[in-house]
């Protein structure tokens, strides 16, 4: 984002100057007619630099007053506009109401009010003008922020995931060695996908459904006919729809590894993923043992934690989240809109 220089800004000032002249001056023109009985060219000119006098005095007096340049109060802007449309009213009713034959007169009662007209215009503009600007500077150091804390988070992704297929490689490795071989090819294009692949914020929804199933297969592999799975997954036809990278990946994690730790004879997971309208709507249910999925578990805290940080910073009241915890099920149901 460029900034502009000092010396543009006194650019940008000067012809701004100079188009609130030339419009001063055609507004003001008729009503010196009315006021004024000959010489109305002059005392329009005069007008228009008094006029340009002003608006610079009040934002001057308006620098002197918030020399921080401050948020203007709401209270103050609303009582300035309240005089400004009082004034404004004044030069218009007094200008069809002049008095006859008394020029001087009609000038003081005329110029008075249109100068301090001009130097309440200058004040307002100058404090909306600096508002403005203290808005945008904390919009781009909120955004800034927020940028740096999801680099963070999405940073967290991959050793997370890591961390814990090679858990469960070790524990396979001592009692069905020969698993080891098809599921470390599988291991590798899934950390091809979260290390290389997810850089941006949003990712084609199609790459993260191949990325789940990848991830799926791995799981087949590796618990055998213990798995009962049951998917429901939307075919996409374009790459049109995105989602942020591995959104989902925690609570399918999740569900594998709760369901592989429990006592049960077989593990039943159910998995939907599809899209309606501008949203994308995922739900999983697994069963087995549920206790330490909790939010402040050492071993899960990290995951979900991330992925509700992750929501709040990327679909800001554009997402729903609700998971429910039984004795011996969990459930997950995640809607997202659509980027």
């Amino acid at each position: 984002m460029t900034e502009s220089t000092p010396s543009s800004q006194k650019s940008n000032d000067l012809w701004m100057y100079l188009l609130s002249g030339f419009l001063i001056y055609v507004l003001v023109y008729p009503f010196m007619k009315k006021i004024i009985n000959g010489e109305e060219a002059q005392a329009t000119l005069i007008a228009t630099v008094l006029a340009l006098i002003g608006i610079y005095t009040g934002k001057i007096i308006s620098k002197v007053v918030n020399p921080k340049q401050k948020n203007i109060p709401s209270g103050w802007l609303v009582f300035s506009i309240i005089i400004l449309v009082c004034l404004v009213a004044w030069i218009f009713i007094f200008s069809q109401f002049t008095l006859p034959a008394r020029n001087p007169l009609n000038l003081l009662l005329f110029g008075l009010p249109f100068l301090v007209t001009s130097i309440l215009i200058g004040a307002i503009i100058h404090a909306v003008r600096s508002t403005i600007k203290n808005n945008l500077q904390e919009a781009r150091i909120t955004a800034a922020q927020s940028r740096s804390e999801l680099s963070v988070l999405q940073s967290q992704l991959s050793p997370h995931f890591l961390f814990n297929t090679l858990n469960n490689l070790y524990g396979i490795s001592i009692t069905q060695h020969e698993k080891i071989p098809p599921l470390l090819l599988k291991l590798s294009d899934l950390l091809r996908y979260s290390v290389y692949e997810t850089k941006e914020n949003f990712v084609p929804l199609q790459n993260e459904i191949s990325y789940l199933e990848n991830y799926i297969e791995f799981e087949r592999l590796r618990m055998g006919e213990r798995l009962h799975l049951k998917t429901a997954i939307e075919s996409l036809k374009d790459d049109s729809p995105k989602i942020a990278p591995m959104m989902l990946i925690v609570f399918v994690e999740n569900a594998f590894k709760h369901g592989k730790n429990s006592a049960d004879e077989k593990v039943y997971i159910e998995m939907e993923l599809r899209t309606w309208g501008n949203f994308i709507l995922f739900s999983i249910n697994n069963s087995g043992n549920t206790q330490g999925f909790a939010d402040n578990d050492k071993n899960n805290g990290l995951g979900l934690q991330n992925v509700k940080k992750r929501l709040e910073l990327l679909y800001p009241s554009e997402h729903d989240l609700h998971i429910e915890t039984m004795e011996h099920e969990f459930k997950v149901r995640l809607q997202v809109k659509i980027k």
